[in-house]
C-alpha cells in the first residue's frame, strides 16, 4: 500500500511538473506572435474567387493578419462562434501595428474578440460588448415620412444622413459623436436620404440607410461614429 501511494504521488508530481514547464513556453510563443507588426490596407488581398480589393470580410481580414504574425486560423470553431458577423464587410486601415492591437481595432467594433489555441486564432463573441450591442443594436427602430424636424427650416419629406442616424440612435438609446462623424464623412453626411425603415433592428436599419452612401459606423462608448467604408 505504501509503495502504491508513493508511486501515485510521484506520478502526479511528474504530471504537474510537465504542465508547468509547458505553459510558459506556449505563452511565450503567443506573446511573440501577438507582438509582431502587421498591416492591412486597401487594396486588400483577394481571398477567394469573386472577391474585390476594396472590401474584405472579417474572417479573411483575420486570416491575413494571422499569416503576417505566423498564426493559423481555426475556421470551423471561429465560424460556429461568430457567424454571421464574421462574414460582414470591413474596411481596415491598419499600418504597422502589433498583431494584438490590430485585432482589437478590427474586431472591437464588430463585438468580437479572439484567443489563441495551439498557434491558431479562434474568434468568439466579446461577452461584454455583445451584451451592450445586443441591447442597443437589436432594438427595433422606425424612420419613415413624415420625418422629424431636426433644425429650423427642415422639411418632413427628406432628411440628411446625419439627422437620420441621430434619430435612429435615439430610438436605440445611443448618442451621436457629431464632431468625429462630421470630420470622417462630410459632405456625404449632409446628403438627403428618404428612408423607409419600419420596425427593423438598429444594426439592420443602419446598413440599409448607410450602405448606398458608402458609409458605415462603429460604436464607441455608447456613441455612433460614422466613417467611410
Amino acid at each position: 500500500m505504501k509503495n502504491t501511494t508513493f508511486t501515485l504521488v510521484a506520478l502526479l508530481a511528474s504530471l504537474s511538473a510537465f504542465t508547468v514547464s509547458a505553459d510558459p513556453e506556449a505563452g511565450q510563443n503567443m506573446t511573440e506572435a501577438e507582438q509582431k507588426t502587421v498591416t492591412l490596407t486597401k487594396p486588400y488581398p483577394i481571398s477567394y474567387q469573386g472577391a474585390t480589393a476594396d472590401k474584405i470580410a472579417v474572417q479573411y481580414a483575420v486570416i491575413e493578419l494571422g499569416k503576417q504574425a505566423g498564426l493559423n486560423y481555426n475556421w470551423d470553431e471561429s465560424f460556429k462562434n461568430t457567424d454571421p458577423i464574421c462574414r460582414e464587410w470591413v474596411y481596415p486601415d491598419i499600418k504597422n501595428q502589433p498583431f494584438r492591437a490590430a485585432m482589437k481595432e478590427l474586431l472591437g467594433p464588430a463585438g468580437l474578440t479572439y484567443e489563441l489555441r495551439e498557434n491558431k486564432i479562434v474568434l468568439k463573441r466579446d461577452a461584454e460588448s455583445d451584451k451592450n450591442m445586443a441591447q442597443a443594436e437589436r432594438k427595433a427602430v422606425t424612420l419613415t415620412k413624415p420625418y422629424p424636424i431636426s433644425y429650423k427650416g427642415a422639411t418632413t419629406d427628406k432628411i440628411a444622413v446625419q439627422y437620420a442616424v441621430i434619430e435612429l440612435g435615439k430610438q436605440a438609446g445611443l448618442n451621436y459623436n457629431w464632431d468625429e462623424s462630421f470630420k470622417n464623412t462630410d459632405p456625404i453626411c449632409r446628403e438627403w436620404v428618404y428612408p423607409k425603415i419600419k420596425n427593423k433592428p438598429f444594426r439592420t436599419a443602419m446598413k440599409e440607410l448607410l450602405g448606398p452612401t458608402g458609409l458605415t459606423y462603429e460604436l464607441r462608448e455608447n456613441a455612433i461614429v460614422l466613417k467611410k467604408k
